[in-house]
């Protein structure tokens, strides 16, 4: 129980210690004071002068100009980089799937197998089954992180 106060207690702190120079810094930017630290009441006139810079206002410009070609470019990618994803995705499970006979050995033991077949042909079709596993292992090192990245950038682009 203390162990949890203080850890909650030591997040508390240093979001505090995070948050707390950020939040001083807007609470200071309405002030009529050009030193930020001195309040001298509450007033709208540094964003007023702000926006008559005109050094800023063509930084501003730039800066929506540039996120709307972004966007713009983003979203015509997209739908062609979407189905390259899909399809490099969906290809590399159904090759894994195909190549391991749909996990249909996985939970198999010699007692689910015919009885008309030897042990011996037992143990080589079980063995056949672990091995087609083991090799197709290097597949998985290709499809997790396709589909941690398309599900990133499908989160990222949707929500």
């Amino acid at each position: 129980m203390v162990k949890r106060i203080l850890s909650v207690l030591i997040c508390a702190l240093v979001l505090l210690f995070i948050y707390a120079p950020i939040l001083l810094l807007v609470v200071y930017s309405f002030t009529e004071s050009h030193v930020i630290g001195r309040w001298e009441g509450f007033s709208f006139e540094l964003y007023a002068q702000l926006f008559r810079d005109a050094e800023i206002m063509q930084i501003l410009f730039n800066t929506v100009w540039m996120l709307t070609v972004y966007e713009i470019a983003i979203l015509r990618l997209f739908t062609a980089m979407f189905w390259i994803y899909f399809a490099a995705l969906a290809g590399g499970v159904l090759a894994y799937v195909v190549y391991n006979r749909g996990f249909s050995r996985l939970r198999l033991t010699e007692d689910d197998l015919p009885r008309s077949w030897s042990a011996s042909e037992k143990a080589a079709f079980l063995a056949e089954g672990q091995q087609r596993l083991r090799r197709s292992r290097w597949a998985l090192a290709f499809l997790i992180p396709l589909l941690i990245t398309f599900l990133s950038d499908m989160t990222t682009l949707f929500f």
